[in-house]
């Protein structure tokens, strides 16, 4: 089956109205498999994994995401 960003977004977002929160963090995991600098998603799974309360996941994503914005002269 063909990569969907699209797909994987509307999922995570049914996922997370389902309080789901573990289910929403695999779809946007996909997302990162394919693109694994989208800004976006690494600051949303961080968040996500923040509300469920996994501060040391949560730290990893925020942490690739500071060396894009390091990277990109931010």
């Amino acid at each position: 089956m063909a990569y969907s960003k699209i797909k994987h977004v509307e999922a995570a977002q049914k996922q997370l109205g389902q309080n789901k929160v573990p289910q929403a963090i695999a779809e946007y995991q996909q997302i990162l498999k394919h693109e694994p600098g989208d800004q976006v998603t690494l600051m949303t799974v961080g968040d996500l994994y923040v509300r469920q309360g996994e501060t040391f996941q949560a730290i990893d994503y925020f942490a690739r995401l500071a060396q894009i914005f390091i990277r990109d002269g931010f």
